[in-house]
């Protein structure tokens, strides 16, 4: 059984998904604003309004979305606590950010619970498999990487935390824009192997205009985002097939060429505007893989790298996590997932020899292995 305090083999941030309890966000909270190496981190959520006013003095599009009432209801529940806003329907400049300062926080509890220097030692002990993120979770997953000592990784998320807001606010802003239900997101299962099935989905995806593959998340498992007004209708001729298929908590579309000209003034606006500036690649301590070809990032801006990871790219983290695994000797792997949910594909972990630590759901994470 993986201890909590054991070092991991691999690191991953997970995606944005729904919040958990209040009783688990209010404690995390507290993390935050007692830990004094987050300071800085707490602070700037406090300060997201003020940044939000430089943003769309940027893009005067993005005053369609109410940003500055969401982003004080964040910084005053960062602040003060009490009931966590929009718990159950979240715009995502207030899901995304949220979903960065409780990874980041998620982490240095880890930390504080491994006991001194064990920065310096999870990076030692993830320089095979290194640290990956899907979607939102690559902006936490680059922080981290290219931290050197625990000290940074506050300062370091604070850039995170506003790049966070300003993707969000250009998914919600094409959310509002293109249909008036905007796009949701569903999870598809089918049995593994099965390339006739496969094969079927897909003739079901093409059949819906606008529907496309955000996200591989398995070997038999695909995220799918629609018009939200197709949903009732494409749910239905998957189990008619008698696939499986779940909704998501995401709204409005990731992954996709859509944002192409939102990608470009975003990367722009990072190389000119120090507060959304993430580190050059060749500060990366240890193994980041792109989710969209499972490559190691090796050159160019994490900014751009973080862009392309979350709004312009389809994602495959099926086939990041097992490049990142395959490095990894056939014994005792300990993957340390920060987030909420089940981050692994579940092929993925079947041996005995792979366990499982969630960071998220409580105090001391939860853990789990196939043993």
């Amino acid at each position: 059984m993986t201890r909590f305090n054991h070092l991991p083999s691999l690191l991953v941030f997970g995606p944005q998904t729904r919040f958990p309890s209040q009783e688990v966000l209010e404690d995390l909270r507290r993390e935050l604003v007692n830990n004094p190496l987050l300071a800085v981190l707490a602070n700037a959520a406090t300060e997201l309004p003020q940044f939000w006013e430089t943003l769309v003095e940027s893009d005067e599009s993005l005053q369609l979305i109410p940003g500055t009432k969401y982003l004080n209801e964040l910084g005053q529940w960062v602040k003060e606590g009490g009931p966590f806003p929009n718990q159950n329907i979240s715009p995502n400049i207030y899901a995304l950010p949220a979903t960065i300062l409780l990874q980041i926080t998620q982490y240095t509890r880890y930390l504080r619970h491994l006991g001194d220097d064990s920065h310096r030692q999870v990076l030692e002990s993830v320089k095979t498999a290194g640290i990956q993120g899907l979607c939102v979770g690559s902006i936490s997953a680059a922080v981290v990487a290219s931290s050197k000592t625990e000290a940074d990784i506050g300062p370091a998320a604070t850039a995170g935390l506003r790049l966070a807001l300003a993707i969000g606010a250009y998914v919600d802003l094409d959310h509002i824009s293109e249909y008036i239900d905007g796009f949701t997101c569903i999870a598809i299962r089918w049995r593994e192997g099965n390339a006739e099935e496969k094969a079927r989905i897909d003739t079901i995806i093409q059949s819906y205009p606008e529907a496309y593959i955000s996200s591989i998340n398995d070997s038999a498992s695909v995220s799918v985002t629609l018009r939200t007004e197709d949903l009732g209708s494409f749910v239905q001729q998957i189990h008619k097939r008698s696939f499986q298929a779940a909704t998501t908590s995401v709204n409005g579309r990731f992954h996709t060429s859509a944002h192409s000209d939102a990608s470009i003034k975003l990367a722009k606006l990072g190389l000119k505007t120090e507060a959304l500036r993430l580190p050059e690649a060749g500060m990366l301590l240890v193994p980041l893989r792109s989710t969209a070809d499972g490559k190691i990032i090796r050159e160019g801006s994490l900014t751009e790298f973080v862009i392309r990871n979350t709004l312009l790219k389809p994602a495959d983290w099926y086939m990041t996590m097992k490049e990142s695994t395959l490095q990894l000797p056939h014994s005792n792997i300990t993957v340390v997932s920060a987030g909420f949910g089940n981050n692994i594909p579940p092929s993925l972990i079947r041996d005995a020899y792979f366990h499982v630590l969630d960071l998220g759901g409580t105090k001391k994470g939860k853990q789990y292995t196939n043993s």
